[in-house]
């Protein structure tokens, strides 16, 4: 079988029933089609979906070798590249965490009431646990939201199947002083793979 073939029509019809439908039924977990596409002899695979771009991302283990594609959802898939193993290797190390990992969602630090929602006052200094949020960074926490990214993940290795998502303002740093959840989110192994994935995929 050539390695470097993402799919294969008759390893699909009978390998992803036998093995991934039986393993994964067993857990109550529905086999996505990405990874029913993909060749059955893949020993780890890396599903990402990035929203509102409908961007997905395949990255995936056949036969010691690391290979990577992406594509637009509703389209082919793209060329076919091999792809060095420090993401792989680092699922592989962390997958007991990786299958436990939930990244907390978003929370302003301090809710303001409705009649201090205006600009701080400069003679209150507050320190940074208590200080409070203005209206500028309510709206602007408002405004990500609606073009915050949205990463729905599909991790499997060990015939386990893991489905994390997330958006990337629950662990951007760049809202880290908002965010009461960050530095939580920041000792996860699943926002460690999700970086490693970046730099794969060039981001």
């Amino acid at each position: 079988m050539n390695c470097t073939k993402l799919f294969n029509p008759s390893a699909w019809v009978f390998w992803m029933t036998l093995v991934f439908v039986c393993v994964l039924k067993a857990q109550n977990t529905e086999v996505p089609r990405e990874i029913q596409d993909l060749d059955s002899s893949a020993e780890l695979v890396l599903y990402r979906r990035i929203m509102p771009d409908n961007r997905e991302e395949m990255y995936y283990l056949i036969k010691g070798q690391f290979f990577q594609t992406t594509r637009q959802v509703g389209e082919p898939w793209g060329k076919i590249n091999t792809s060095d193993s420090v993401l792989g290797i680092y699922v592989m190390k962390h997958w007991p965490a990786l299958r436990d990992d939930v990244v907390k969602p978003f929370r302003l630090k301090s809710q303001s009431t409705a009649g201090n929602m205006g600009i701080q006052n400069q003679n209150n200094s507050p320190d940074k646990n208590t200080r409070s949020i203005t209206r500028e960074h309510v709206l602007a926490a408002t405004e990500l939201n609606s073009k915050d990214l949205f990463f729905k993940y599909v991790l499997f290795y060990r015939n386990i199947m893991v489905e994390p998502e997330f958006y990337q303002k629950d662990i951007d740093p760049m809202w880290a002083e908002e965010n009461v959840t960050f530095t939580f989110n920041q000792t996860l192994k699943l926002t460690k793979m999700h970086q490693i994935m970046d730099a794969v995929f060039l981001y």
